[in-house]
């Protein structure tokens, strides 16, 4: 018995090897390829999370609000040597996942505030 799962182990890491991941560092990536992917990766390192979330946390609604209304640009320098077509993608992605991460976290933000002055209003009442 044991002797069958030491060769299935064997049998499946051999094809998980053989058949597994095909990366060859010569062709580009996804990332390189897809404006869309790269303005979704790189919104989320450029948007300040804790920002957006401080902002929920400290301003209430009116953080929230302010995540729905302010839309970052992509930086320019992001965009040198890509098409007509590759840059309107891009940007339009690039403000739909910056703007989806500052409403995610400024909504974080706000739900803990709620929290937190609701656990102060019953821990003055009781």
């Amino acid at each position: 018995m044991r002797s069958y799962i030491v060769i299935a182990t064997i049998v499946v890491l051999s094809a998980s090897i053989c058949f597994g991941q095909t990366y060859d560092p010569n062709t580009m990536s996804a990332e390189k390829t897809d404006p869309c992917l790269q303005a979704a990766i790189d919104a989320s390192m450029d948007v300040n999370g804790n920002l957006w979330y401080g902002a929920g946390c400290l301003l209430g609604i009116l953080g929230m609000g302010a995540s729905y209304v302010i839309e970052p640009d992509p930086p320019a320098t992001r965009m040198i040597g890509m098409e007509a077509n590759e840059m309107a993608i891009y940007t339009t992605c690039y403000k739909l996942e910056a703007k989806k991460i500052q409403q995610k976290k400024s909504l974080s933000g706000c739900l803990t505030y709620a929290a937190v002055y609701v656990l102060l209003i019953m821990g003055a009442s009781g």
